[in-house]
């Protein structure tokens, strides 16, 4: 119990979330909302997914208004029919757009705050890639694979600059985007350029490293920067071959880093433990409360924590009440199963959501069964994607044990993965196609006596 107490002494003003209020005028609407998206992936201080989606409703005066959560600066983005329109939003930073659904990208800030908002817009046909970039950095040789995003980022840097002397273009938003900028080609040549991580040389990791980590400001505001600095902290524990328990994870980031970078460093590793069980979260929160004095930091502990036990109460359909896979597809018998394993991390199973409502709706009325089994997901995420994607199906999300009877059962090594079952229950295709290419093979097991 200490350290939920120590949890509850926090100051409460400071757990409330941030927010951006934005108010519009709509022009040539096509429908009555706007749906305004997370995007950029992880956060930066507990590398949560960020995929949530609001509604901003229009009214009959073509106006709207839309409060949105927001704790620092993130990348926010709205589909457009010749696309995505990107667009950062800061804690605080209230707007005022006009959105014009004539144009390639409907937003436009005016007022205060606007040149922050406009800037993405600005930026985005004057530095793009062409398809000789694409290829260059897609290279295994990492020197040239940064030489190459390096003159991106300087590019990009000097963009910036012209934009900001032309722009009020305020200095938060300013250094926030330039420290992005300045640690993306080490990131993402090790995402894109580095296959195993964990065997990744001491040569390699100091090119990824070359601008240093001692950045207060970075660890504060960089996803990119901090990401790096876990690249680096993993390779210490493999070099090391010290057993990867909390205890050394502390011990171990305590010694090699200092100031903010560390702090964020452990803020990250205790967020791995929210969802948990009280037994196991309140050790590993203890010992970080103890090492890290930053409140702000902490409070990002506790709210994710807070929603994580709130959402505990009201627990929505769990598969950890069936104790094996074939109780489930049980359920089904009598009726092709095709079963999609899938989770709301999964860029490529969201990109494949449209294609399996197409196909249902070609299927519709036929004796089939979609399911759709969540694969190492939290269950917040997991409900809410599935809200926001509108997926229609039977929907089980999997505990651990029925992760394991899957991956040995279908042979899982990476998700989207798909499996069909027929009417007897045999399993036909362990390894199935995506939806968009097994209608024929479905509709021959639905026909077959």
């Amino acid at each position: 119990m200490k350290a939920l107490l120590l949890i509850a002494l926090l100051p409460i003003c400071n757990i409330l979330s941030g927010q951006v209020t934005i108010k519009g005028t709509v022009k040539h609407a096509k429908d009555s909302v706007i749906v305004f998206k997370e995007t950029d992936g992880f956060t930066n201080i507990t590398r949560t997914w960020r995929d949530k989606r609001y509604k901003a409703i229009i009214d009959k005066n073509n106006r709207f208004t839309i409060t949105l959560p927001e704790q620092d600066i993130n990348r926010w983005l709205i589909e457009t029919e010749n696309g995505y329109q990107f667009f950062d939003l800061a804690k605080g930073k209230n707007m005022e757009l006009v959105a014009d659904f004539s144009w390639v990208k409907p937003l436009k800030a005016i007022g205060e705050n606007a040149d922050d908002f406009n800037y993405l817009t600005y930026v985005s046909g004057r530095n793009k890639p062409d398809k000789s970039y694409q290829k260059r950095i897609r290279s295994k040789n990492i020197d040239s694979v940064l030489f190459w995003r390096k003159q991106m980022a300087v590019r990009n840097i000097q963009l910036l600059d012209q934009y900001k002397r032309a722009h009020n273009m305020s200095d938060v938003y300013y250094n926030w985007i330039k420290s992005k900028y300045m640690y993306e080609p080490y990131e993402r040549t090790g995402v894109e350029n580095i296959d195993n991580k964990d065997s990744i040389s001491s040569t390699a990791l100091s090119k990824l490293l070359e601008p240093g980590i001692n950045s207060d400001y970075a660890a504060l505001n960089t996803r990119e920067y901090n990401d790096l600095v876990e690249v680096y902290i993993r390779k210490k524990f493999m070099d090391a071959a010290i057993e990867y328990t909390p205890h050394a994870y502390f011990t171990l980031a305590t010694d090699l880093l200092q100031a903010k970078t560390r702090d964020v460093c452990l803020t990250r590793f205790t967020a791995r433990f929210i969802q948990t069980v009280d037994s196991i979260y309140n050790p590993v929160y203890e010992k970080y409360n103890e090492l890290v004095k930053d409140s702000a930091l902490k409070n990002y502990i506790v709210r994710e924590r807070n929603d994580y036990l709130d959402l505990q109460k009201q627990k929505g359909e769990n598969i950890s009440q069936y104790s094996s896979l074939n109780e489930i597809f049980g359920k089904y018998k009598g009726r092709v199963m095709y079963v999609d394993f899938w989770a709301s991390w999964c860029i490529p199973c969201r990109g494949e959501m449209p294609n399996a409502a197409a196909l249902k709706k070609q299927l519709s009325g036929k004796d089939v069964v979609f399911v759709y089994l969540g694969y190492r997901d939290t269950e917040k995420a997991w409900l809410k994607a599935r809200e926001d994607l509108d997926i229609q199906g039977e929907h089980y999300l999997l505990s651990n044990k029925l992760i394991k009877e899957a991956e040995e059962a279908f042979n899982i090594s990476g998700i989207p993965h798909y499996v069909i079952i027929d009417k007897a229950g045999n399993i036909v295709n362990k390894r199935a196609e995506r939806p968009g290419f097994v209608y024929r093979q479905l509709s021959g097991l639905i026909n077959k006596e």
